[in-house]
């Protein structure tokens, strides 16, 4: 229990205390803000005496009570009416956190701090997680709806994910990484907050590392993350070992760019190369296509898909070389864009002009970059 100050509560005793059998209350003219606290009754005289005080009751002067009293130290006998009743800075207001203090120092050693392994304990109030150790050697977290979630695979924290930096750019990831499909797996707890769209993953699924770009992320029973498909790697269907994440911009070991098969529409024949390369950071999607031989157009337009959703309807997302009806243009197109839509129009000149829908089509591209959502 820990005693508080009440530095300005002065109040008289509404009537003579009876110290034995000891009265449990104090009848007095007015109760202090603070509960539990400390009183002193008939200070500076010789029937001084000091109580701790646990509760107060009343709603005016004529029946305030401070309750839960329990005389502790000075005068041994019984205190008149009309003494004084204050709230000073006693002893034992300073001595109760020497005592806490070294029950705090009982705990740590040169070792670290001893905690006891527990059961799941009861869910703490709103806004508050409760931080404990159970059986299995894990430091777990709980929050007031009853979301328990590892937060190491040892009984200690991970100070690279503490501190949000390593040696090499990654943070280990000290909770278990189930795969659910080849672009996406699942953690316990809410995670999204760690898992923002553009933080970097890398993990192993039997071999060396893969790597990745997160999508999105969503929480319901499980969080639930997705990366960006990529034509480099997949999740296998095995278990996931040493995940890390990172926002650094150039951790260790992850790639430049990552390939992308696109799907063009407008062909009859695609041209021969249908990849592309991307890269992103939090808010910019930069990509580029390197052009194989021409396809054959069969429409008028020319689409192709992107990695990740376009943030906004862009009129001008970026210029190209056109290739229409076997030639060569010296006017370039350009690249209009649909908020939230993967799909990027062509066009063959800037006033969206359409392509001829027969012969030679293509475009080349250099390195485009808008935002993505």
């Amino acid at each position: 229990m820990i005693f508080k100050a009440n530095d300005k509560f002065r109040t008289a005793l509404r009537s003579t205390w009876i110290s034995s059998p000891a009265d449990g209350s104090l009848l007095v003219g007015a109760v202090p803000d603070d509960v539990p606290t400390i009183v002193v009754v008939g200070w500076r005289t010789a029937f001084e005496a000091v109580f701790s005080v646990t509760g107060k009751s009343g709603s005016t002067a004529a029946d305030y009570a401070l309750t839960g009293v329990t005389w502790l130290r000075g005068y041994v006998g019984n205190l008149a009416e009309n003494s004084t009743v204050n709230c000073l800075n006693n002893e034992e207001f300073f001595n109760q956190y020497a005592t806490l203090f070294g029950r705090f120092s009982d705990m740590v050693d040169t070792t670290g701090l001893d905690i006891a392994q527990i059961a799941t304990p009861a869910n703490p109030s709103a806004g508050r997680n409760k931080i404990y150790t159970k059986t299995g050697d894990k430091v777990y977290s709980l929050t007031s709806a009853g979301v328990e979630s590892t937060l190491s695979s040892e009984a200690y924290v991970d100070t690279a994910v503490a501190s949000g930096a390593s040696s090499n750019g990654w943070n280990t990831e000290s909770a278990t990484v189930t795969r659910t499909g080849s672009y996406t797996f699942t953690l316990v707890g809410n995670q999204t907050a760690k898992y923002t769209k553009g933080t970097k993953f890398r993990y192993k699924d039997g071999g060396s590392f893969e790597y990745g770009y997160v999508e999105v992320s969503a929480f319901s029973s499980v969080a639930t993350v997705t990366l960006v498909t990529n034509g480099d790697y997949t999740m296998a269907a095995v278990s996931i070992t040493e995940p890390a994440f990172s926002y650094a911009q150039n951790p260790q070991g992850f790639p430049d760019f990552f390939s992308f098969t696109t799907t063009f529409t407008g062909f009859s024949a695609d041209p021969s190369t249908n990849t592309f390369y991307f890269k992103l950071d939090a808010f910019m999607l930069s990509f580029y296509y390197v052009d194989g031989s021409d396809g054959t157009s069969n429409s008028t337009g020319l689409t192709f898909t992107i990695p990740v959703n376009a943030k906004r309807s862009l009129n001008q997302a970026g210029l190209f070389t056109v290739k229409d009806n076997g030639t060569i243009s010296v006017t370039p197109g350009h690249l209009t864009t649909t908020a939230n839509s993967k799909t990027v129009n062509a066009y063959r000149v800037f006033s969206q002009g359409v392509w001829t829908s027969s012969a030679a089509k293509n475009i080349y591209m250099p390195v485009i970059s808008f935002e993505w959502t």
